[in-house]
């Protein structure tokens, strides 16, 4: 393959967010055509011996542009790397790609066509946030169980037919917020149960098929508000055992089939308001006897749930 092919291959990925070139991230990009250390004439497209880092963010729109990135053999992305707008014609998977390591946000949104993040198997870091968001047909996160080190915050949201996150199970580091929220096919989190701390706002909600929260087994604190809100089918929180202090508010409200919250069992103080309203089948009793174990800092709301049950 010549210069001139190769060159376009990775300009035609970098050209969409300005990454200034592919390089071994201590020397300036070059837009010329003869900055031959960049890319070994010679070597396969993948191997990775022309591409160290890409200096910059790096943004995706199709799957030739990431085939492009593959091809570049990049081990870094020194900004975020973004994936979006993938909407080819065919059901698409991402060929595997060098990359270990983001420096800022992994963003993962709006690909209509994006079954799966297989291309991703290699990651282990990113310095800041992983957001997965809007991707019709993501079946699973699986490419991602080799990310360890998170230094952001975690947002799964509006992938309608991703079933599970056990491809998140990796990651240990507290996390300054989780949201999980608005994911149709979704039947249980087990995939977040290394996760021991938030230091922020966690949110499971408006997942119409979850049944379990048991994937926050090893959860102990949350640093913000909690909300455990409008999920169809989830009947028990069992799961939450570990769980011991909310600083703010913690809400359970519209979980329309909840009949036992003893899973609290052993939380001990929030620090603002409980709220624990509007559970159609949950008995008002139990809802009154977790108040009355819990340090509650402001006001406590229990109204809407089944005041005739009995405990």
């Amino acid at each position: 393959m010549s210069w001139t092919d190769r060159f376009a291959g990775i300009v035609a990925v970098s050209v969409a967010i300005a990454i200034g070139g592919c390089g071994n991230g201590s020397q300036e990009p070059s837009d010329a055509p003869d900055a031959q250390s960049d890319v070994d004439d010679d070597a396969a497209p993948g191997s990775g011996a022309g591409c160290e880092v890409v200096d910059g963010s790096l943004t995706i729109e199709s799957a030739q542009a990431w085939q492009d990135f593959v091809d570049s053999g990049c081990d870094e992305v020194a900004g975020n790397l973004v994936i979006e707008g993938i909407d080819d014609d065919a059901p698409a998977e991402l060929a595997q790609a060098a990359v270990e390591e983001v420096a800022d946000d992994l963003r993962i949104s709006w690909n209509d066509a994006l079954t799966n993040l297989d291309g991703l198997s290699s990651l282990t870091s990113v310095g800041g946030d992983i957001i997965i968001g809007q991707n019709d047909i993501l079946e699973n996160v699986d490419g991602l169980d080799s990310v360890t080190d998170l230094d952001g915050g975690l947002s799964v949201t509006a992938n309608q037919a991703l079933a599970n996150l056990d491809g998140l199970g990796s990651i240990t580091d507290p996390l300054p917020y989780l949201t999980v929220r608005n994911n149709q096919a979704l039947e249980n989190v087990d995939g977040l149960g290394s996760i021991t701390e938030v230091s922020g706002t966690l949110l499971i909600e408006e997942n119409t098929n979850l049944v379990s929260v048991e994937g926050l087994g090893s959860l102990t604190q949350v640093g913000g508000d909690m909300s455990i809100s409008d999920n169809d089918a989830l009947t028990n929180l069992d799961g939450t055992e570990s769980l011991t202090q909310v600083d703010q508010t913690l809400w359970i409200e519209s979980n329309n089939a909840l009949t036992d919250i003893e899973g609290l069992g052993s939380l001990q103080e929030v620090g603002w308001d409980l709220r624990i309203m509007n559970n159609d089948d949950l008995p008002e009793c139990l809802a009154e006897e977790l108040a009355a174990q819990v340090d509650v800092g402001s006001v406590v709301a229990i109204a809407g749930n089944d005041a005739d049950a009995e405990c």
